[in-house]
């Protein structure tokens, strides 16, 4: 069975970067598209459906982390791998992309081996998302928040 590549959104405003992350990912066999602002983004999210978006902190239209909530509370049905890039090196930085949606965090300057591990783990993710989903629709999940318990029966 042939693997297929990994459909992904490169979402950055500076094109130098844009493009060094596009090659990085397209040589590591990833199928790449790019955005440069998030309306942009949110367009080609919508004829493209990534499976992972890579999305840098500054836009300039508006916060990364707005596209972010936006495809996670108004783009319900899709569930792309989110990985944000920024150049704040904070934990509240970091917990405001997690809260907002994001699957994980990166700091620049980026390392290859690192942004490609984590980018790696979208299908995983992915495949893990989609069967939750599946045994919610079949009645199959109990979600018991204060033990933060899953159950599938």
């Amino acid at each position: 069975m042939t693997k297929l590549p990994i459909r992904t959104m490169v979402v950055d405003d500076d094109h130098l970067m844009r493009c060094l992350l596009a090659d990085l990912l397209v040589s590591a066999g990833f199928e790449v598209r790019t955005a440069e602002s998030c309306k942009q983004a949110l367009t080609l999210f919508d004829e493209f459906t990534p499976d992972l978006i890579v999305c840098d902190w500054e836009l300039p239209d508006a916060a990364g982390i707005e596209l972010v909530r936006h495809i996670r509370y108004v783009q319900k049905d899709r569930n792309p791998f989110i990985l944000m890039l920024t150049g704040h090196d904070s934990s509240v930085a970091q917990e405001q992309a997690l809260g907002a949606g994001a699957n994980d965090y990166l700091t620049k300057p980026i390392k290859k081996e690192e942004l490609l591990a984590r980018a790696g783990k979208a299908p995983c993710v992915q495949y893990l998302a989609q069967q939750l989903q599946i045994l919610d629709q079949q009645g199959h999940l109990t979600v018991s928040l204060g033990y933060y318990s899953l159950y599938a029966s």
